[in-house]
């Protein structure tokens, strides 16, 4: 997977969730939200409407995820 901007921003939301002591929710990361293509329709109706779009936003959560489990496994 190539790393854009959206996904290494993403990544690095996902660490400071974890150092804020966020649950690892990346729907509940208002900032994450913002970088989501079609933010501003359900992510269901997008899915629908923009496959290419679709899978950026999978590539945003994903990236995301991975930076709250890598701050998470950090601490251990």
């Amino acid at each position: 997977m190539m790393k854009t901007e959206k996904t290494k921003k993403a990544f690095k939301l996902g660490i400071t969730a974890f150092e804020n002591g966020k649950m690892c929710m990346p729907a509940r990361d208002g900032e994450l939200l913002a970088l989501l293509n079609g933010k501003d329709m359900p992510f269901a109706d997008f899915i629908k409407q923009d496959k290419q779009g679709c899978k950026e936003n999978q590539a945003i959560y994903k990236a995301w995820t991975q930076g709250w489990i890598m701050a998470s496994i950090a601490k251990e």
